[in-house]
């Protein structure tokens, strides 16, 4: 099974808390840019009560949360202007972190890392996502460019 079906399985499950794309110099690994995406689950619909499904469902349309997305992704596409030229100039490699609530089985190739975090950074946060099932909160963590150069 591959990384997106565990994650997709887990999400409905409701023990996903956030989804982490780092993205590195496979010569250096050093980080370059960290998108992260935090996870809220709304308990309501998890369980079997369908009148509390039928309202939140109401509440929000498809047609909602492509509105919403499609915003977060005009976000994301201004804030490339903001990010620094040079970090993506080379070859790149990424890494997938999924963080859980719980200790959970993974498959035996996926492995323990650190957080990947990025010193000197800066961070755009963007729009919060809405669905009938969960919130997205999406952000992207860059090395800060020195300005005294």
């Amino acid at each position: 099974m591959n990384v997106m079906k565990w994650t997709s399985d887990w999400m409905m499950q409701d023990v996903v808390t956030g989804i982490v794309l780092v993205i590195l110099n496979p010569d250096t690994k050093d980080v370059m840019e960290r998108w992260q995406f935090e996870v809220s689950c709304d308990k309501p619909l998890l369980d079997e009560d369908s009148k509390a499904k039928s309202k939140l469902e109401q509440r929000m349309t498809v047609k909602d949360i492509q509105r919403q997305i499609g915003a977060v992704l005009k976000q994301i596409v201004a804030s490339v202007s903001l990010l620094p030229a040079t970090s993506l100039d080379s070859v790149c490699s990424f890494n997938i972190l999924v963080y859980t609530k719980d200790n959970l089985d993974v498959p035996a190739d996926w492995q323990e890392s650190s957080a990947q975090t990025i010193p000197n950074a800066q961070q755009l946060r963007f729009r919060q996502v809405h669905t009938s099932v969960h919130s997205v909160e999406s952000s992207v963590t860059y090395r800060a460019v020195d300005s005294s150069l």
